[in-house]
């Protein structure tokens, strides 16, 4: 690190004493060698750990990739050995649908009558659209399966395996495989921190219920109240992501509060508290904010791009000093005096089953939990304000999305800000990450420094990431297939500099299709509205090869049929809620999903 930074130093004082002739001949030389080294260096590493693997951990089925622009897409971290068709139909991805082995008559039905009450179809389109769709159902033969009989008897093994688990990595979208004993020991471990969680030998969901619906009654709103009020409520789950690209796998506990007697309310009240949000200068919105806040800032040789990171800012959100914040934010507001008590009673009753013993969340907010999010990041503006006011050094920028900060501050004061922001609250601690050669990631944004002081930014994908979004031969919607090519294109020209744009598109369209990005695009002569116009008409090509959405669809089980019969007008009233019928969305393999299972 201190060779590259002494070279990329070196490489700035040329630039400033070479003429632009000599500079631009010299920078291609040298960025092409670096290239080169870079790339063989790469592959020289890969075989290693190939070889590696192989030497030590025998019994590991590890699909290692065979380009360096590629990742493992699945892990065994288990003690069995996975066959080929195993890795196979996991490498598809959990979100990876097969298709139907019978058509859902029954369901189909369910759906269409619940939609003609719930629209309130007149009789006589109503009994159109039955026949309708009982024409359909009759005419429908199966759709042809898209996984082998191999892989469906794979997929059966593993599903009747109680010993494993199959798990999305933390980041990166990979599959991995654990032991069930080895997770129920970390989970355990987990939960017998006294510091944060307390055994209980009852069971709270009865008590939290009843004090929801007296907080509800509070309020007074009787639709409103109609509308939170938890029905046939489930105490909530946790579960953990297993962090692949640290040592051992530790776990990112999650607890699921989909069903959970106070789920309702706390969505309901953060999206109260949604809008009390955002409202300092630092604040980051999301990527595409966040590089137009790039757009025109200047560095100076003496400055220094970072980015700080909160460790564990959830389970460490103090939750006595998040209620007197937020008591004082709505303070002077026509809210009811009754959402304060409720958002406290959220914060402090949280609490989760682990293979049938209940926990309580003494302080911090679990992470699943929707009013996490908007109560960290009102601490976090807190938090920043305290800090920055006493701070003695001053920053040149500073950004903050949520506990991710990108700062530019002189290189000689970073060591004292450091120090500064960790000495402002007990129960936080920052971590700090500096550019290196000159480039910095942050959120999917890599912003690259160049020898003039200008910024230019890409899109930035971690080493973990796997390039795996959603199969083409997945049984879902066409709709949902088509908007994966047009979300990354979309992407791409949002976050990228228009010198990286072809790289970016090649990255998503591969080394391939250099000859359709050369024809269908010129970045030189187009404003970005022509470029993503352009890109969207030759979407069809990129589809056919990657993401192919004109495979016949032989059967498409909507909830609902529309036939000629109806009427425009009356189409409009039965709703525009239309699903291809696939097995579930995560873990639609049907396999042992943590998540789904406590």
């Amino acid at each position: 690190m201190c060779v590259s930074q002494c070279v990329y130093e070196l490489h700035l004082q040329l630039s400033r004493f070479l003429d632009n002739d000599m500079w631009t001949v010299l920078d291609a030389m040298t960025h092409s060698r670096a290239e080169n080294i870079g790339t063989q260096t790469t592959k020289r590493q890969e075989h290693k750990l190939t070889n590696l693997i192989k030497h030590i951990y025998p019994h590991k089925s590890l699909k290692v990739a065979t380009k360096s622009t590629e990742a493992v897409t699945v892990v065994n971290l288990s003690s069995k050995e996975l066959s080929e068709d195993t890795v196979s139909v996991l490498s598809r991805g959990l979100n990876f649908a097969p298709t139907p082995r019978r058509i859902p008559v029954e369901d189909i039905i369910t759906n269409i009558e619940n939609t003609i009450f719930r629209n309130k179809i007149p009789h006589g389109d109503a009994d159109c659209l039955r026949q309708d769709v009982s024409t359909l159902l009759r005419k429908s033969p199966l759709p042809k399966s898209n996984i082998t009989l191999k892989e469906v008897s794979a997929l059966r093994e593993l599903r009747n395996d109680e010993s494993l688990l199959v798990l999305p990595a933390d980041k990166g979208n990979a599959t991995v495989v654990v032991d069930t004993e080895a997770y129920e020991h970390k989970i355990t471990q987990m939960v017998g921190d006294t510091s944060v969680y307390c055994k209980v030998s009852y069971n709270p969901t009865s008590r939290v219920t009843t004090k929801i619906n007296k907080l509800l009654h509070i309020i007074g709103d009787k639709e409103l109240v109609a509308q939170l009020r938890p029905l046939n409520p489930t105490p909530p789950k946790i579960y953990g992501l297993p962090k692949i690209h640290k040592s051992n796998w530790p776990l990112r506990p999650i607890v699921s509060q989909i069903d959970a007697p106070t789920y309702k309310l706390s969505r309901h009240l953060a999206t109260l508290l949604q809008p009390y949000t955002g409202q300092t200068s630092s604040y980051v919105r999301d990527s595409r904010h966040f590089v137009e806040l790039l757009e025109g800032i200047q560095l100076q040789d003496t400055d220094i791009m970072v980015s700080f990171d909160i460790t564990s800012l959830f389970t460490n959100v103090p939750v006595d000093e998040v209620i007197r914040i937020i008591t004082t934010l709505l303070g002077g507001t026509t809210l009811p005096t009754g959402y304060v008590e409720s958002i406290t009673y959220c914060l402090k009753s949280g609490y989760f089953l682990w293979r049938g013993d209940f926990y309580l969340q003494i302080d911090g907010v679990a992470m699943g939990s929707p009013l996490a999010p908007v109560v960290a990041n009102i601490f976090m503006e807190w938090f920043e304000k305290k800090a920055l006011d006493s701070a003695n050094v001053k920053q040149r920028y500073w950004w903050r999305y949520v506990d991710d900060i990108f700062a530019v501050v002189a290189r000689d004061a970073l060591k004292d800000l450091t120090s500064h922001l960790n000495r402002v609250h007990a129960k936080i601690e920052v971590t700090i990450e500096e550019e290196k050669e000159g480039k910095l990631p942050f959120l999917d944004v890599l912003v690259i420094r160049e020898p003039n002081g200008r910024v230019t930014h890409t899109v930035y994908r971690k080493p973990t990431h796997t390039d795996r979004y959603l199969r083409a031969d997945s049984h879902h919607h066409p709709s949902h297939l088509s908007s994966v090519p047009r979300t990354l294109l979309n992407r791409a020209l949002a976050l990228c500099d228009h010198e990286y744009v072809n790289a970016e598109l090649r990255h998503i369209l591969g080394d391939s299709e250099q000859e359709f990005v050369d024809k269908n695009v010129c970045y030189k002569q187009r404003s970005n509205r022509d470029l993503y116009q352009s890109s969207i008409r030759a979407l069809p090509i990129f589809h056919r090869k990657y993401y192919t959405i004109a495979f016949p669809m032989r059967f498409v089980s909507p909830y609902f049929v529309v036939s000629n019969c109806v009427t425009t007008r009356k189409r409009s009233q039965l709703g525009r809620r239309q699903s291809h019928v696939t097995n579930g969305c995560r873990g639609s393999l049907g396999i042992h999903n943590e998540w789904a299972k406590s």
